[in-house]
């Protein structure tokens, strides 16, 4: 790594969280001219907004409502290529799923959720970009073999995402696909006037062997491989019947959808700012050098390959949430009588830990009175309110035959 001439004499700055804000202001810089994020005529301070909601210092609002209660905002950009808004973007399409698994797992009495992870065969790589016409009959081959592993028919709407991320957690820069898949053990069938929603958990845990085998001749069937590639499978389920495990299923739901903030934004090592030169890791003992332009573009291309597809159930929700027993009730946000402006801060890095005796991510947001800079304290993240949400109604029907 020390044999680059222009990075063996600089003082390379690890990204602690005095030095990290350096790397993220270029870094973002550098996303802001790749993807053309300027003033215009409808947006006059597009971008002012999106240099300030990734900075150290960012503006919020302190909202107090009619009741009197008060809760602290942090205003976005709400741009694309904002790794933060792209992120939490995708964190609230993982709570929608979480919401609608919960309702849907109370309703029909569903005890486990599977969680599946497709990795394929370097070869395969190349051969799937996004929107073409082999990934789109890959990934229904896919499902097809989903809905085999649980005896389901070719055309049953089994509730069901698949995911495709573009790279792996242990090197950004190399391409590496793998399909996240998350489902319930519960799918409709349609036979001409009737439709029939039927339970197909399996009996104890699945045979991963079998599995793999069977996705190894899905993938000759699709692809021209040269050799029998190795795919990967790994399953494991998570019992929803618990309230405890609620929060292992909403971790599992935000990582296999996420939006990779966190893989780019964490990934470097050491940053010199006068060169733009980032060191990464590579693989598990190696370690790759790259410009910060580099980078960014990487950033480009991961937000242009990763693809979430709904399958089934999920797809066609809105079709079939009321003949499942499921309601939606709404959760507006309460008169807001002020807003007043705020300063947030963010603590952002590799902090030792000293309890852990180890060094540890921090991520730490503060709020602060704009006139006085008087820290506020004793409050509340987030508005009230929100999207709504989907419940079981008593009595709710169970699973069979029902009438169209």
């Amino acid at each position: 790594m020390w044999r680059n001439a222009g990075l063996r004499d600089r003082d390379l700055s690890s990204l602690s969280p005095e030095n990290i804000w350096r790397w993220i202001r270029v870094f973002r810089e550098s996303v802001r001219v790749l993807g053309n994020i300027e003033n215009d005529d409808y947006r006059p301070l597009r971008k002012q907004r999106y240099v300030a909601c990734g900075s150290r210092w960012s503006s919020g609002g302190l909202v107090t409502y009619a009741d009197g209660s008060k809760r602290v905002v942090s205003y976005s950009c709400s741009e694309t290529a904002c790794t933060r808004c792209y992120d939490a973007d995708k964190a609230r399409t993982a709570h929608r799923y979480l919401n609608k698994i919960l309702a849907l797992s109370d309703s029909q009495q569903i005890d486990r959720f599977w969680s599946f992870v497709v990795t394929l065969p370097e070869e395969v790589e190349a051969m799937i970009p996004y929107g073409s016409t082999t990934r789109k009959k890959f990934m229904n081959e896919l499902c097809k073999w989903v809905r085999k592993l649980f005896g389901l028919r070719a055309k049953d709407g089994l509730f069901c995402y698949a995911n495709i991320h573009p790279v792996g957690d242990s090197d950004l820069m190399r391409d590496r696909f793998h399909v996240h898949i998350g489902l319930l053990p519960f799918a409709v069938r349609r036979l001409k006037e009737q439709i029939e929603f039927i339970q197909c958990d399996v009996e104890g845990l699945i045979d991963t062997e079998t599995a793999l085998s069977k996705l190894e001749q899905l993938l000759w069937r699709v692809f021209p491989l040269t050799q029998r590639g190795k795919a990967q499978f790994k399953a494991q389920y998570i019992p929803l019947r618990e309230k405890s495990t609620v929060p292992r299923l909403a971790h599992r739901l935000k990582y296999d959808l996420r939006g990779f903030e966190k893989d780019v934004e964490l990934a470097p090592l050491f940053f010199d700012e006068s060169s733009r030169m980032v060191v990464l890791k590579s693989g598990e003992e190696g370690y790759g050098i790259y410009t910060v332009d580099q980078i960014a573009d990487r950033w480009r291309w991961i937000r242009s390959q990763r693809d979430l597809r709904p399958y089934g159930l999920l797809k066609q929700w809105n079709q079939y949430a009321d003949i499942l027993g499921i309601e939606f009730e709404e959760d507006p946000e309460p008169e807001i009588e002020e807003e007043q402006p705020i300063i947030i801060k963010r603590v952002y890095g590799r902090q030792w830990n000293p309890k852990k005796r180890q060094v540890r991510w921090t991520n730490e947001k503060r709020a602060y009175w704009k006139q006085g800079g008087t820290e506020i304290k004793d409050f509340k993240w987030g508005r009230k309110g929100s999207e709504g949400f989907w419940k079981p109604r008593a009595n709710a029907p169970s699973t069979g035959a029902h009438e169209t």
